[in-house]
């Protein structure tokens, strides 16, 4: 967004949140078949999908949970899966409407709320620009919570998505 400050301003996508929501905007750019690998959110998301296409693919909260699929490798915004949409959705123990899925194309717009796990795939070269967000207690607590958290992992170490592998 520092590139091109000019693309928030012609999203309008602000005007999508609700009032006097704190917020911080991000792009994803990326090549056909780049994909996220599944987490949940802290934080409330708005995707704005500008260029190309991408495939959402969601497990409904507590699913993951329920079949011991969190993965211990830290993040400081977002829980992480051990497994794909995939592997999970193919296990015997699965439950009928854990799991769905929507595209979208140039134009769209999907609200993710917090801590629905989900997996992104570009199904085409993309450009989505998303602002995890919310009202101003929640965004302030979760933010001190995860300043505590990194602080922690700085001085105790472990996998995570921050620092490169050994």
């Amino acid at each position: 967004m520092k590139a091109a400050p000019h693309l928030r301003e012609d999203l309008g996508h602000r005007d999508l949140l609700p009032a006097r929501a704190l917020c911080a905007t991000r792009s994803w750019i990326g090549p056909a078949s780049a994909s996220t690998g599944l987490h949940r959110d802290y934080l409330d998301n708005l995707a704005v999908q500008v260029l190309g296409a991408k495939r959402w693919r969601f497990v409904r909260p507590g699913a993951v949970e329920r079949m011991g699929a969190e993965s211990r490798k830290y993040d400081p915004w977002a829980v992480l899966a051990d497994r794909s949409v995939g592997a999970l959705a193919a296990r015997a123990d699965t439950v009928r409407g854990d799991f769905f899925s929507v595209d979208l194309g140039p134009g769209d717009v999907l609200h993710v709320p917090a801590g629905w796990w989900h997996e992104v795939t570009n199904l085409a070269p993309s450009l989505m620009v998303g602002s995890f967000y919310g009202v101003a207690p929640t965004v302030l607590a979760r933010m001190a919570w995860v300043g505590v958290r990194n602080f922690r992992h700085r001085l105790v170490g472990g996998e995570c998505t921050c620092h490169a592998a050994p």
